[in-house]
């Protein structure tokens, strides 16, 4: 009987150590989509505000400002280089329900778990490997963003690996400091991130680093690559297997 009520005790307290526990994630979950929620409204609204003031300007019979008259402007760069000094670029992508801000991260892990205004939110910020500190003047510029549960941030990317979804999602764009800047998908692939390393800054061959991510992709996209000297890559995890990546891979669009 000792025992047993010994072995009761013991299972009770892991019982309750674990209920704390998924409680605890519960609410650090609820937590971080509140605060993403709320960064979202914030970029939001300097979007609108940006969008008033183009209107304001204008003659009344001009259309609505597209995306590029707004997030393209001076006004919009500046207002959030001034909310964060690690502002980048922002990068929309409307298919894959992309449209967030870039920052340049002091390390690859603090914007894992900060939102844009820096408050530690799960759901992060999209990050350029701090190792290409030349941005988009670099011959491979990285860009990180977490896959989430409920489809956010960069998660839609994963569905490249069907080419059916690529066809109509091949292209992206990035509103920068000089303007936008508009790159298309040449290879889609999936790596084991516990063997694949990526070498930043990188200093090689840019056709060899296309022919390497080419050969190793998932399906042929027929981009042709042969004048390009830059390739932006997007990483997230991928559902294909534990600790795995999805590559996007993609060079500047020539009109």
């Amino acid at each position: 009987m000792i025992k047993n009520e010994k072995l009761r005790k013991i299972i009770r307290s892991i019982a309750l150590i674990l209920i704390a526990v998924a409680l605890y994630l519960f609410g650090q979950d609820l937590y971080s989509t509140y605060i993403h929620q709320q960064e979202t409204d914030s970029l939001n609204q300097i979007k609108e505000e940006i969008t008033q003031q183009i209107i304001d300007t204008t003659d009344p019979g001009e259309d609505k400002p597209k995306p590029e008259d707004v997030m393209g402007t001076v006004s919009f760069y500046t207002k959030l280089k001034q909310a964060n000094a690690d502002y980048v670029g922002w990068i929309t992508m409307p298919g894959m329900h992309i449209d967030h801000p870039i920052v340049l991260a002091p390390n690859n892990s603090y914007y894992l778990n900060h939102g844009f205004y820096k408050k530690y939110n799960m759901y992060g910020t999209l990050f350029v490997d701090y190792r290409d500190t030349n941005v988009f003047d670099e011959p491979h510029l990285v860009i990180y963003g977490h896959h989430m549960v409920n489809r956010s941030v960069f998660s839609y990317l994963d569905t490249l690996r069907d080419k059916q979804y690529y066809v109509n999602n091949s292209t992206f764009e990035i509103y920068t400091q000089n303007g936008v800047k508009k790159y298309v998908i040449f290879a889609v692939e999936t790596v084991n991130a516990d063997t694949t390393a990526l070498t930043l800054p990188y200093t090689g061959d840019i056709q060899a680093l296309i022919k390497t991510y080419t050969k190793n992709a998932l399906y042929k996209t027929g981009v042709d690559t042969s004048k390009a000297t830059q390739v932006i890559t997007l990483v997230t995890c991928t559902v294909v297997a534990r600790n795995y990546r999805i590559f996007i891979h993609a060079i500047p669009l020539v009109e």
